[in-house]
Protein backbone atom coordinates (compact mmCIF):
# COMPACT_ATOMS: atom_id res chain seq x y z
CA UNK A 1 0.00 0.00 0.00
CA UNK A 2 1.42 3.08 -1.54
CA UNK A 3 0.44 5.20 1.83
CA UNK A 4 1.77 2.56 4.15
CA UNK A 5 5.08 2.93 2.42
CA UNK A 6 5.22 6.68 2.43
CA UNK A 7 3.97 6.54 6.31
CA UNK A 8 6.69 4.54 7.15
CA UNK A 9 9.22 7.29 5.47
CA UNK A 10 7.54 9.71 7.54
CA UNK A 11 8.24 7.50 10.83
CA UNK A 12 11.69 7.02 10.10
CA UNK A 13 12.27 11.08 9.28
CA UNK A 14 10.28 11.75 12.23
CA UNK A 15 12.60 14.19 14.46
CA UNK A 16 12.64 12.52 18.41
CA UNK A 17 10.67 15.00 20.33
CA UNK A 18 10.69 15.59 24.49
CA UNK A 19 6.98 14.41 25.51
CA UNK A 20 5.59 16.27 27.93
CA UNK A 21 2.65 15.26 30.22
CA UNK A 22 -0.29 17.32 30.18
CA UNK A 23 -2.15 18.31 33.37
CA UNK A 24 -5.44 15.97 33.98
CA UNK A 25 -8.63 18.23 34.09
CA UNK A 26 -11.50 16.53 36.89
CA UNK A 27 -13.16 14.90 34.32
CA UNK A 28 -10.50 13.34 32.10
CA UNK A 29 -9.97 9.74 32.62
CA UNK A 30 -6.13 9.18 31.63
CA UNK A 31 -2.99 11.67 31.68
CA UNK A 32 -2.34 12.50 28.09
CA UNK A 33 1.03 12.67 26.57
CA UNK A 34 1.59 15.65 24.21
CA UNK A 35 3.76 13.87 21.62
CA UNK A 36 3.75 14.03 17.86
CA UNK A 37 3.41 10.30 16.72
CA UNK A 38 2.98 9.85 12.67
CA UNK A 39 -0.63 8.02 11.92
CA UNK A 40 -2.56 6.95 8.98
CA UNK A 41 -6.40 7.77 9.59
CA UNK A 42 -9.08 5.91 6.94
CA UNK A 43 -12.43 6.72 6.68
CA UNK A 44 -15.80 8.15 4.88
CA UNK A 45 -16.40 11.74 3.91
CA UNK A 46 -19.85 13.62 4.04
CA UNK A 47 -19.91 12.92 0.76
CA UNK A 48 -19.53 9.04 1.35
CA UNK A 49 -16.07 8.75 -0.19
CA UNK A 50 -13.60 7.34 1.30
CA UNK A 51 -10.22 9.18 1.97
CA UNK A 52 -7.00 7.85 3.92
CA UNK A 53 -4.62 10.33 5.63
CA UNK A 54 -1.14 10.72 6.79
CA UNK A 55 -1.03 12.92 9.62
CA UNK A 56 0.38 13.22 13.47
CA UNK A 57 -1.23 13.23 16.79
CA UNK A 58 -0.92 16.27 19.02
CA UNK A 59 -1.29 14.34 22.07
CA UNK A 60 -2.11 10.93 22.59
CA UNK A 61 -4.00 8.49 25.92
CA UNK A 62 -5.21 5.61 26.94
CA UNK A 63 -8.08 6.13 25.64
CA UNK A 64 -7.29 7.82 22.10
CA UNK A 65 -5.72 10.76 21.03
CA UNK A 66 -6.18 14.08 19.00
CA UNK A 67 -5.00 14.30 15.81
CA UNK A 68 -4.93 16.91 13.01
CA UNK A 69 -6.95 16.11 10.26
CA UNK A 70 -7.93 17.83 6.58
CA UNK A 71 -10.60 15.53 6.15
CA UNK A 72 -14.14 16.47 7.27
CA UNK A 73 -15.89 14.49 10.04
CA UNK A 74 -18.52 14.43 12.16
CA UNK A 75 -18.74 13.75 16.02
CA UNK A 76 -20.39 10.55 16.58
CA UNK A 77 -18.50 9.17 13.19
CA UNK A 78 -16.43 5.69 13.37
CA UNK A 79 -12.89 5.51 11.75
CA UNK A 80 -9.76 3.22 11.71
CA UNK A 81 -6.68 4.48 13.20
CA UNK A 82 -3.44 2.62 11.81
CA UNK A 83 -0.06 3.20 14.01
CA UNK A 84 3.75 2.57 13.25
CA UNK A 85 3.51 -0.94 13.54
CA UNK A 86 0.77 -1.11 11.33
CA UNK A 87 -1.90 -1.86 13.75
CA UNK A 88 -5.57 -0.91 13.41
CA UNK A 89 -7.69 0.70 16.14
CA UNK A 90 -11.56 1.52 15.06
CA UNK A 91 -12.32 5.07 16.87
CA UNK A 92 -15.23 7.19 17.56
CA UNK A 93 -14.77 11.09 16.89
CA UNK A 94 -15.49 12.54 20.05
CA UNK A 95 -14.63 16.09 19.45
CA UNK A 96 -14.53 18.37 16.58
CA UNK A 97 -12.77 21.83 16.63
CA UNK A 98 -10.19 24.17 15.06
CA UNK A 99 -7.15 25.67 16.55
CA UNK A 100 -6.19 29.54 16.48
CA UNK A 101 -3.13 28.26 13.49
CA UNK A 102 -6.64 27.07 11.53
CA UNK A 103 -5.82 23.34 12.18
CA UNK A 104 -9.21 20.96 12.49
CA UNK A 105 -7.99 18.84 15.24
CA UNK A 106 -10.18 15.91 15.84
CA UNK A 107 -10.09 14.09 19.25
CA UNK A 108 -10.69 10.26 18.47
CA UNK A 109 -11.70 7.59 21.23
CA UNK A 110 -11.00 3.96 20.82
CA UNK A 111 -13.92 1.85 20.45
CA UNK A 112 -12.23 -0.60 22.13
CA UNK A 113 -9.61 -1.23 24.93
CA UNK A 114 -6.41 -0.78 23.25
CA UNK A 115 -3.71 0.36 26.00
CA UNK A 116 -0.81 -0.59 24.04
CA UNK A 117 -1.65 0.89 20.53
CA UNK A 118 0.80 3.85 21.28
CA UNK A 119 3.38 1.82 22.08
CA UNK A 120 3.46 3.39 25.58
CA UNK A 121 1.65 3.20 28.89
CA UNK A 122 0.63 5.32 31.57
CA UNK A 123 1.66 3.64 35.36
CA UNK A 124 -0.53 5.63 37.53
CA UNK A 125 1.73 4.76 40.84
CA UNK A 126 4.99 6.55 38.76
CA UNK A 127 2.77 9.21 37.39
CA UNK A 128 4.95 8.40 34.18
CA UNK A 129 4.70 6.97 30.68
CA UNK A 130 6.89 4.18 29.84
CA UNK A 131 7.75 1.76 26.57
CA UNK A 132 5.50 -1.54 26.22
CA UNK A 133 8.51 -2.87 24.92
CA UNK A 134 10.90 -5.00 27.42
CA UNK A 135 13.93 -3.32 28.37
CA UNK A 136 16.82 -4.00 26.08
CA UNK A 137 19.81 -6.00 28.04
CA UNK A 138 23.41 -5.89 26.52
Amino acid sequence: MKALRALKKLWKEAPPGEPVVAPRPGNRRGERLLVSVPVVVYGWNEDQSSFLEITRTLCINAHGGLVVLEARVDRGQTILLINQSEEEQQCRVVYVGCGLDGQRKIGLEFTRPAPDFWGLRYDPQRKAWQSVEPPHTP
